[in-house]
């Protein structure tokens, strides 16, 4: 597997990836488990990925951070939590 973006943080030596593929980001989210960390980024109203790929990891016991624009974080929350 080819993953792009895949860095090491310099004082914590953790692995952190972000694939660009959708099916790598799914596969990602249906293999974490609990202690596995979920940064999701957007500043668009295309989300419908980002909830998917959150209740995904959400159901392993993933903890999930979101980054929107306020207006787009109430959305996504009610759309996680529905």
């Amino acid at each position: 597997m080819i993953v792009r973006n895949a860095f090491t943080t310099p004082r914590v030596s953790l692995l952190a990836v972000s694939p660009g593929d959708i099916v790598i980001q799914r596969m990602s989210c249906v293999n974490s488990r609990a202690g596995d960390v979920f940064v999701l980024i957007s500043h668009s109203w295309r989300i419908k990925n980002m909830v998917e790929l959150a209740r995904l990891a959400r159901v392993n016991g993933s903890t999930i951070i979101v980054i929107t624009p306020h207006d787009l974080f109430r959305l996504m929350k009610q759309l996680l939590y529905a």
